[in-house]
């Protein structure tokens, strides 16, 4: 078996410089998707309040049928353990799939309900003034060189965060949230070209320095 992997080798030169804008970078990227975990927490507090007592049911009601559903499952695998293998009586199998049916008609009633809502007055008022308000935050985070890495970094890191955004409040039942960068030793940087239409010869040649990395 072959394994392939790929990516730049370690820098030979300023590698201090580049694993510090590695670390700047990782920073200012878990600064902005704590921001953005602030932002949906707050939009789906507006859902919940929103919803009222009709939303909150439903989502009870889901609770109790992916509890009978837990149970059944439970009990399969208690039995496939006991009989070491895995036939299943179709009493028991029924029940599981009718469980997992119930689940899911919830599920949906849940789902087109938190559609409903995001689609009010109310709620774009209150989605837009959230939006202001994480905007503030940012731009906050950005004044601070401590965590602003350099601008091709920067960059990479803004580019990837307006996908973040693009993802999901729920995942199905539960909140969706991006989650916190570790840094291993491993990660990228950005470098900016100033001369355009460069060969690329000419490109990462030593002795023509026009990639710089640079404060943003």
């Amino acid at each position: 078996m072959k394994v392939y992997k790929y990516g730049c080798l370690p820098p030979t030169t300023n590698a201090e410089l580049v694993i510090s804008q590695m670390k700047k970078g990782l920073i200012y990227q878990n600064k902005l998707i704590e921001i953005e975990r602030w932002r949906r927490d707050e939009l789906r507090k507006v859902i919940i309040q929103l919803g009222g007592e009709e939303l909150l049911a439903l989502e009870k009601e889901y609770l109790a049928k992916d509890l009978i559903y837990q149970q059944i499952d439970k009990s399969i695998k208690g039995l496939h353990q006991e009989k070491r293998n895995k036939d299943t009586p179709s009493d028991l199998l029924d029940a599981k799939s009718a469980a997992k049916e119930d689940k899911k008609k919830i599920l949906d009633k849940i789902i087109e309900e938190r559609s409903r809502i995001m689609k009010t007055d109310s709620f774009s008022t209150q989605k837009s003034e959230i939006r202001r308000a994480s905007l503030d935050k940012i731009k906050e985070i950005r004044k601070n060189k401590t965590y602003t890495p350099w601008y091709g970094t920067y960059m990479l890191i803004e580019k990837a965060m307006g996908l973040t955004k693009k993802m999901k409040l729920y995942d199905y039942l539960e909140p969706n949230n991006p989650t916190f960068k570790r840094f291993n030793g491993e990660g990228r940087i950005g470098i900016q070209q100033f001369k355009p239409n460069l060969p690329i010869n000419k490109l990462f040649d030593n002795s023509c320095p026009v990639i710089k990395m640079f404060p943003a």
